[in-house]
């Protein structure tokens, strides 16, 4: 599918005092992709998403966002680290739908679209809640479903499952995928290695730019990974790796899900 987010030799000063300043950043996501972009510094990735979502501008070189006609798909929304972070409606229901009002749905439309998005996630029976009454993961829940309410071209997260507990971090990786699969860009910005396993590709990134791309199975196999880089292997995979030493056949260790895991497992002592 076509590109629809490119940065092209971007060069920025995150605004924390002491960070050093991201240059020469170039990469794309296209539609349909989940890219998975991995610093051990967060305030690079809060860089990368506000520079993507348009929110500031790049010292040097360009960030080239997907073009929208007015009145249809917004060109990116996006989902910040803290839970339900930028929520301000009264009720669950509002802070979808006025949303859509900004992005120019008329009012019954707009209705008819909070209903649908709203019981496609859960909270359909939250819906006159006030989003500070939920949980941690509803409210983050509530972010990424008013992020994909207007139907964006490209939906960035910034470190959307830091602070979930695992039930809801799933949840949220599910709705990624699922926009991915929708024939969104997904740019899911992490400083949890685990996290890549999910992604269609992955990038490294340090402040002279990517250092590293490829998919997930590239980079956890220590023959291709890059010798240089601050990517830690997750507990889970070095887990996996010491089993295929003692001799249990697992197919891949590349997984972030420990359930993945323990069903080969099982499978294979069924076996």
């Amino acid at each position: 599918m076509s590109v629809l987010l490119q940065f092209v030799e971007v060069g920025f000063t995150p605004l924390e005092p002491g960070v050093a300043t991201l240059s020469g950043l170039s990469f794309t996501v296209s539609g349909g992709e989940f890219f998975a972009l991995w610093a051990a510094e967060p305030a690079f990735l809060r860089a990368v998403a506000l520079l993507a979502a348009g929110l500031v501008r790049p010292d040097r070189g360009k960030v080239l966002l997907p073009y929208a006609e007015e009145g249809k798909s917004p060109p990116v929304a996006i989902v910040f680290s803290s839970p339900g972070q930028g929520l301000f409606a009264a009720t669950v229901a509002e802070e979808v739908k006025i949303g859509l009002l900004w992005a120019g749905w008329d009012e019954a439309a707009a209705t008819v679209r909070t209903e649908e998005v709203l019981r496609r996630f859960g909270l359909w029976e939250e819906r006159e809640r006030p989003p500070g009454s939920l949980s941690g993961g509803e409210r983050q829940r509530l972010a990424v479903a008013a992020a994909l309410a207007a139907q964006p071209l490209c939906l960035v997260l910034d470190e959307p499952t830091a602070m979930l507990d695992p039930i809801s971090a799933a949840t949220v990786r599910i709705m990624a995928r699922e926009a991915a699969t929708e024939g969104r860009a997904v740019l899911w910005l992490t400083g949890d290695p685990a996290e890549t396993a999910y992604a269609d590709r992955v990038g490294l990134l340090e402040p002279e730019g990517l250092l590293w791309s490829g998919p997930p199975r590239d980079l956890f196999a220590r023959e291709t990974r890059p010798a240089e880089s601050e990517f830690p292997f997750p507990p889970l995979h070095l887990l996996a790796e010491a089993l295929i030493r003692g001799g249990l056949p697992l197919r891949s260790p590349v997984s972030g899900d420990p359930a993945v895991l323990v069903e080969e497992i099982c499978s294979i002592w069924k076996g």
